[in-house]
């Protein structure tokens, strides 16, 4: 959005603040697309190691989507221009089969997958990205479009993790304006992407309607103020939700939890939801909650079938919500199958290596040989029948991680169940869903028909 810089000259004490969050970083990634806000973050980032006591080493990070035959022209570009400023460049290039709808946001996601793995490759423990005060201003008004609730609508914040990394936003504050004059000032060129000026996609449109909004009082120092406050609201709302899953979420040993779901009820609704969508997100390693809507539906859902006293089941973000009603109402959250099931993973002796995004999976090195990994199944359940609490959801008991030789079954660390060639210990199955949420995962056996969370 429109918003005249006050100054193209950047003091040294400015450039210091900028990039202060990389003290003590060990290498920087830098997410460089060519366009002028990336193309000013290298500038500007260029600029202050120049000056640093200790130059902080970095990496320059160009996605090629793959979708434009001009992108590989504007890889080079960046390469090119890192070269000059002293940084090395690699090109990332999405290949594969593209969607034929939603192509943006699975752009997105590609984007990230590909400098998150390479960023940590090279080293990195910060990648930076150029989003800008407009961003924050568009995103905004995108999300009230959508009728988001407080946390759509709250700003995107400066940092935030992203896998082993940082993710850092060094120029939320900065209008885009500001950077293009800088570029200008400084000599520099940039690559405008056509797709940009496309009113198609929701954000161009947002974007082209700015100056009619500034006409309004909405322009973008204005709304991102409005997105920050909201954001303050959604840290204190996380304290209740954080205290709320705590005391009546219980997280099994094989990933998958039970709530205590009259007193999970309890508080205001808005503190429920984001409980939900926490909840949501630990099990399955998500980066966000699902849309504000559905969550509301299913929280109405869920408070219907209590009164009516019948069970429910419902699907959401990858994941199974099932309300048994008797003989005392509890909640099962579980991740969903899917039309082609759980993957299998081969674990050789010695390796760990995660599993669905939500389980540790690790296997001695004194195993002779590598183990397939994959959901216990019906199968596996029938086998072990005798050690699964009575009252646990059959579908819940499928999904946790179990080890195989061939088609004999050799570990199930959920269940406390290991046979030979495995020794008791010797395959591990570490639910992440745990750590995301900062609870202990309780004993399998608490997990009885007459289980009740601890306080």
């Amino acid at each position: 959005m429109e918003n005249a810089p006050d100054a193209v000259a950047w003091h040294r004490q400015e450039l210091n603040e900028l990039f202060a969050p990389l003290t003590g970083a060990a290498k920087a990634a830098l997410a460089v697309s060519g366009g002028p806000d990336s193309t000013a973050l290298l500038h500007l980032f260029a600029l202050w190691r120049s000056a640093a006591a200790d130059s902080l080493p970095g990496i320059v990070l160009t996605v090629d989507h793959g979708l434009r035959p001009e992108a590989a022209e504007e890889a080079e570009f960046v390469a090119d221009l890192a070269r000059s400023l002293g940084l090395p460049h690699r090109t990332l290039c999405w290949h594969g089969p593209k969607p034929a709808s939603g192509i943006q946001a699975a752009a997105r996601a590609a984007r990230y997958a590909l400098l998150q793995s390479a960023a940590a490759a090279e080293g990195a423990d910060v990648l930076m990205t150029a989003h800008t005060l407009d961003d924050q201003a568009e995103t905004f008004l995108l999300a009230l479009a959508r009728g988001s609730g407080v946390y759509g609508l709250a700003a995107m914040p400066a940092e935030r993790r992203l896998g082993t990394l940082r993710l850092i936003r060094p120029l939320l504050a900065i209008p885009k304006a500001r950077l293009i004059a800088t570029l200008r000032s400084a000599g520099i060129a940039w690559r405008d992407d056509p797709s940009n000026a496309n009113s198609h996609y929701a954000r161009v449109a947002v974007r082209k309607a700015a100056p009619e909004f500034a006409r309004h009082g909405l322009d973008s120092a204005t709304l991102a103020a409005t997105a920050e406050r909201l954001a303050r609201a959604a840290s204190a709302l996380d304290t209740y939700a954080g205290r709320l899953i705590a005391e009546t979420v219980a997280i099994h040993p094989g990933g998958f939890l039970r709530f205590d779901i009259a007193r999970f009820l309890e508080p205001p609704d808005e503190v429920v939801l984001r409980a939900l969508s926490l909840v949501l997100r630990a099990l399955m390693g998500h980066d966000y909650g699902p849309r504000f809507d559905r969550l509301e539906r299913l929280h109405a859902d869920v408070g219907a079938a209590l009164r009516l006293d019948r069970p429910l089941q419902r699907t959401l973000a990858d994941a199974v919500l099932r309300l048994s009603a008797r003989p005392a109402p509890s909640v099962w959250l579980y991740p969903e199958a899917g039309r082609s099931g759980f993957p299998e993973l081969i674990l050789a002796p010695g390796e760990s290596r995660l599993w669905q995004d939500r389980i540790r999976l690790s296997l001695s090195p004194n195993v002779d040989r590598p183990t397939a990994v994959r959901a216990l199944g019906p199968a596996g359940r029938r086998l072990i029948a005798g050690l699964i609490p009575h009252g646990l959801p059959s579908a819940a008991a499928e999904t946790v991680a179990s080890a195989w030789h061939g088609e004999t079954l050799v570990g199930v660390p959920a269940f406390g169940y290991a046979a030979p060639p495995l020794a008791p210990g010797e395959f591990g199955a570490e639910p992440l869903v745990a750590t995301r949420l900062g609870l202990a995962v309780a004993p399998a056996a608490e997990f009885a028909v007459d289980f009740r969370p601890r306080d």
